[in-house]
């Protein structure tokens, strides 16, 4: 059985001003001492870049996950154990050389 992939699990990607970096405050533990955490946190311009081509979208097709992620929710996606078998022996194989 699979469960089902939800928005609900998702981190928010929240898109930030590359010019200036980031600085935020982290949270303290709670507990007695909790207001006396001051560490603060910055990014640089490059961690809000995007790699290239990535600006383009994403490197798959949108449609054909859509399509996939419908036919588990309706139990209808097959699963080629044989092929899954296979790959992972092949897998194994490269791995210990």
């Amino acid at each position: 059985m699979v469960d089902q992939i939800s928005a609900a699990g998702r981190a928010r990607l929240v898109k930030i001003d590359t010019d200036t970096p980031t600085t935020r405050p982290t949270r303290a533990a709670p507990g007695p001492n909790a207001a006396l955490a001051s560490e603060e946190v910055s990014l640089s311009k490059a961690a809000g870049q995007f790699p290239k081509g990535m600006d383009a979208g994403p490197p798959f097709d949108l449609d054909t996950v859509k399509r996939i992620k419908a036919e588990i929710a309706d139990g209808n996606y097959p699963i080629n154990v044989d092929r899954i078998a296979d790959s992972l022996f092949e897998s194994y194989h490269d791995m210990i050389g």
